[in-house]
């Protein structure tokens, strides 16, 4: 009993690598910008500014029930030099997450104004943007500017100890529970319905017009192959919240998830919504294997930066 709570313990609380968190961070930043800049843009003020087409009085009613809702932009969204001026803050946390500066504040910044996006305008959210949500959340508990940071050369002038402490470290293990909650929600949701284990799920997503990325040269024509890509992700998804937990297994099981998610980018048009899944399964691999390899890129690349740490 005592060595299953000191496993439990080390679990949550053992001081771990910032290596994959930190290299998480920077993706995560880098899809904000891709979000904020290309996906949004120009267009801000018409999803969320007071002329949007889904008026406030009516998101407040039909989508909020008429109960309070956390939005920041309700305190000037009267006024669009100011929504404007909060939307280029929001660009500006996110570069500052990309390099690590002021991580935690940043990180914590972007969460509320995620939410608050979400809240003010709900077409506006995919399953992406929850996850980034979650993302920017526990990354400002975490010791993501530990790694790769102008935070952690702001440590090493100062002669500051940057090694991860046991706060940080639950932080990771919340990702990483949160992304298979995720999947076993994805996994079960789909057991209980007949059409993914006839092939009809696979089929007719495949063959949703509106959805098309890539040909797929009538691949999806043949039930046959749309019966095994539907065994095939309830493998996967099922794995993601199960074997993954297994050290032997886990490397496989995150390469298959890669797979499913590069084929559904492929073939389907869901901006973001893959590359933030793909690039949070680096929350599974212990930091000592991403520091290598960030290392090895460093070498191939001549880059002097992480000499010092």
């Amino acid at each position: 009993m005592k060595s299953i709570w000191l496993n439990w313990v080390n679990f949550w609380f053992r001081p771990i690598s910032p290596a994959s968190i930190g290299v998480y961070r920077i993706l995560i930043a880098l899809f904000l910008l891709q979000t904020f800049i290309f996906q949004i843009g120009g267009d801000f003020l018409s999803w969320f500014g007071k002329d949007s087409f889904i008026s406030i009085e009516n998101l407040k009613h039909t989508f909020w029930q008429d109960r309070p809702r956390l939005d920041i932009m309700l305190l000037f969204y009267q006024q669009d030099w100011a929504m404007k001026a909060y939307f280029y803050s929001l660009i500006g946390a996110s570069l500052c997450l990309l390099i690590g500066f002021a991580t935690r504040f940043s990180a914590g910044y972007l969460c509320l104004g995620l939410i608050s996006m979400q809240n003010h305008c709900a077409a506006y959210a995919n399953g992406g943007d929850n996850l980034m949500h979650f993302a920017t959340l526990f990354l400002t508990f975490s010791a993501a500017g530990d790694y790769l940071a102008v935070d952690q050369i702001i440590q090493i002038k100062k002669n500051q100890d940057s090694e991860t402490i046991g706060m940080d470290t639950w932080a990771q293990r919340m990702l990483q529970l949160q992304l298979a909650v995720v999947y076993a929600n994805s996994f079960f949701s789909k057991m209980i319905s007949p059409t993914w284990y006839d092939g009809s799920a696979v089929y007719y997503t495949m063959h949703y017009e509106e959805l098309y990325h890539l040909p797929a040269f009538g691949i999806f024509d043949n039930i046959l192959i749309c019966r095994i890509l539907g065994w095939l992700t309830l493998l996967i998804e099922g794995s993601m919240f199960s074997l993954v937990w297994i050290p032997r297994l886990r490397y496989y099981v995150l390469g298959a998830a890669v797979l499913l998610h590069l084929g559904m980018n492929f073939t389907l048009n869901l901006p973001v919504f893959e590359f933030v899944f793909i690039a949070s399964l680096i929350v599974f691999v212990p930091g000592e294997v991403t520091d290598g390899i960030v290392r090895r890129f460093a070498k191939i690349l001549r880059t002097p930066f992480l000499k010092s740490t």
